[in-house]
């Protein structure tokens, strides 16, 4: 091989020409400027810089040549440089492929095939419990003016609810679950806990919301609305205190399944839930016990109003004054009104002051979570 002036090259130019093929871009690098002769006192002395403009054309064409051979003789480093925006643009060709669209068809048409019908009852059960659980937060909010009928009606179609699912469903037993028993299934694998435990935890829930129609149904006589609400805390708090208890059964035969081969693991497996469910049993124990102090205390938001403190009209209902009270924000309302508020709110209607502590479920809602474990 001979330099563009028709002699040999150096060895010095070998080794140029080889180290630029391995580093690209090597050739367009500029020389490091070297320090200068200094003086005595260690000064840099200033010297001319001499520009040889006949090298240059043979310097830049050497130069390019080399680039042009680095990029022509190591195609595989261009591809590398690209790196992962290459990779990515391929998964996200794949992913949009037609052929794995189809086998995602195919895979969820099987799963419906097997499971459509346990599918189905999900889809109800959950569809029913929204329907009953918003339409008793609506009857709650109407105070004197809710419907009997109404609640009476939802009492009905829970009870047929829970009915119809235990029917269909007999040959597994699974009202045994109610009870801290096992349903008849011949294995335990994964999709039969996550039934069982769904299955009963919408039963639970049903057997709830019945229960807070009933307090619905109660007259004022018996029970006052202010109460009503911590009536509802109280029978929620209890719900998801005994909720958390039918799972515990049957996970514990799922981890011990297979105790003859596995059994440290097993053993592992099943302390660490247990450990665990003891940890949130007493969290909800505790909070059932507050709501049951609550539900035994009578709790004041406000006291007594004179003639001269109150309107014309309470300013919630926009009626007649019914047992005013007034706030500590000076604020006045019916007692009723402003307790059925708090059911809901913790602040005053009028000026957002704090009065009132957490309203969770003393609207009468029930929990949305499904106790799958």
């Amino acid at each position: 091989m001979a330099t563009h002036d028709g002699s040999d090259p150096t060895i010095s130019d070998r080794l140029n020409t080889v180290l630029e093929s391995f580093i690209p871009g090597l050739s367009t690098m500029e020389d490091p400027i070297l320090p200068g002769p200094r003086d005595n006192r260690g000064r840099q002395r200033a010297e001319e810089v001499i520009i040889n403009m006949d090298n240059e054309p043979q310097q830049s064409e050497r130069n390019s040549s080399a680039t042009a051979g680095a990029s022509n003789t190591n195609p595989q480093q261009d591809e590398e440089a690209v790196g992962g925006g290459l990779f990515d643009m391929r998964i996200i060709h794949t992913m949009s492929d037609s052929k794995l669209i189809i086998f995602a068809l195919i895979l969820l048409a099987k799963v419906l095939n097997d499971h459509g019908l346990g599918l189905l009852v999900f889809v109800g059960l959950t569809g029913t419990f929204g329907h009953h659980n918003v339409t008793l937060k609506r009857q709650v909010s109407l105070k004197h003016h809710r419907r009997a009928p109404m609640l009476a009606l939802m009492l009905i179609m829970l009870f047929f609810s829970s009915f119809f699912v235990y029917y269909v469903f007999e040959d597994q037993e699974l009202y045994k679950c109610l009870i801290f028993q096992q349903p008849k299934f011949q294995t335990f694998d994964l999709w039969t806990v996550l039934w069982c435990t769904g299955i009963t935890d919408y039963i639970l829930k049903y057997i709830t919301i019945s229960i807070k129609c009933v307090i619905g149904l109660l007259p004022h006589a018996a029970i006052s609305v202010k109460r009503k609400g911590r009536a509802f805390l109280t029978v929620e708090q209890a719900s998801q205190l005994f909720r958390i208890l039918p799972p515990i059964p049957l996970w514990v035969t799922y981890f011990n399944q297979d105790v003859e081969e596995t059994y440290i693991a097993a053993y592992i497996f099943t302390i660490a839930y247990v450990l665990s469910k003891a940890y949130v049993f007493y969290v909800r124990f505790t909070s059932m016990v507050v709501a049951i102090k609550q539900l035994l205390s009578e709790v004041q938001y406000g006291v007594a109003a004179t003639k001269d403190q109150i309107g014309d009209s309470c300013p919630i209902c926009q009626d007649d004054y019914t047992n005013p009270i007034q706030l500590n924000c000076k604020h006045v309302f019916c007692e009723d009104c402003v307790g059925l508020w708090f059911d809901r709110e913790r602040t005053c209607p009028m000026c957002r002051a704090k009065i009132a502590d957490n309203p969770a479920w003393r609207d009468g809602s029930t929990s949305l979570f499904i106790q799958f474990f």
